[in-house]
């Protein structure tokens, strides 16, 4: 419920293992932005060929039979029957305070990360960095994310000094604001996505560095210009392999590279395209069933 008392409703429906991001992508954004509070997809089991989750929050009920005619069209479209379409009211709590309790304050290596809602003061000897959990594009907690955090840590506990980063496919920006914490260096922040550079953008603002990082949105290498002495792919295993002689030739001399968004038995055959353009594995870290790569060129 809001805080004006307004039911919220959530709206579910499921969808098969067969269809990739960009045919799920259709149902999930049939319903534009005034019509829902907001809309997440989610692949349930495997995290590349699993069934789709997706569900819509709506203040007051949704009309299940209009929203029947808005999808029908789609789901005609892939020879898929009409998903069945499951309504339910949401529990009379305060979700605000409820999504704060969800993300308490944690400590990745040196970083104490929290949401703007946690007001007491960083602990001694460890290095804030404000990230909201609302955004679903990287807090901290997930395996790929805190074991680019760890590997950057390293990389600073060994003496590397960077001169300038390259935070590619930035998300939330959590790693290339842990960089400029790290380092107070300059960071170049892009992403496919124009809201991972707008949330990227809050996140600067919130931590007081967006002096010293710049987000843009684009296709990747596409437009990155120089060299960078550290980037910091956490993406998917297809692009990093797809990009890798474009990240490689961007690479400064003795320059690193952290990769990751990579399964444990997807590690090794990510690290074999990058070894195969010269580079040389200095550390992997597996975290879960998440794995993260340092190498260098």
């Amino acid at each position: 419920m809001t805080e004006s008392g307004t039911p919220l409703f959530t709206a579910t429906i499921a969808l098969p293992a067969g269809l990739n991001e960009d045919q799920a992508s259709r149902f999930a954004e049939a319903f534009g932005e005034d019509a829902v509070l907001s809309t997440s997809m989610l692949r349930k089991g495997d995290p590349f060929h699993g069934t789709w989750a997706l569900q819509w929050l709506f203040v007051d009920k949704p009309d299940a039979t209009f929203m029947t005619l808005i999808l029908s069209p789609i789901a005609k479209s892939l020879s898929l029957a009409m998903p069945e379409i499951t309504i339910e009211q949401l529990p009379d709590i305060n979700w605000l305070e409820h999504s704060y309790r969800q993300f308490p304050p944690f400590s990745v290596g040196p970083f104490f990360i929290h949401g703007s809602h946690y007001q007491d003061e960083t602990p001694k000897g460890q290095i804030d960095l404000e990230i909201e959990a609302a955004t679903a594009f990287g807090s901290g907690e997930h395996g790929t994310t805190s074991g680019c955090l760890i590997l950057m840590n390293d990389l600073k506990e060994s003496g590397h000094t960077p001169a300038h980063v390259l935070d590619m496919g930035c998300g939330s920006g959590i790693l290339g604001i842990g960089a400029i914490k790290l380092w107070d260096c300059p960071v170049l922040a892009v992403d496919i996505d124009p809201e991972s550079v707008h949330v990227t953008e809050n996140h600067c603002r919130a931590n007081g560095i967006h002096d010293r990082l710049t987000a843009i949105a684009g296709d990747g290498f596409a437009i990155v210009e120089g060299h960078y002495d550290l980037t910091i792919a956490n993406i998917l295993p297809v692009p990093l392999k797809a990009m890798a002689p474009d990240l490689v030739s961007h690479m400064a001399p003795g320059g690193y590279a952290i990769l990751s968004g990579l399964l444990l038995d997807q590690a090794q055959d990510v690290l074999d395209v990058y070894l195969e353009l010269g580079l040389r594995l200095e550390k992997r870290l597996d975290r879960g069933e998440w794995s993260a790569l340092l190498v260098q060129k």
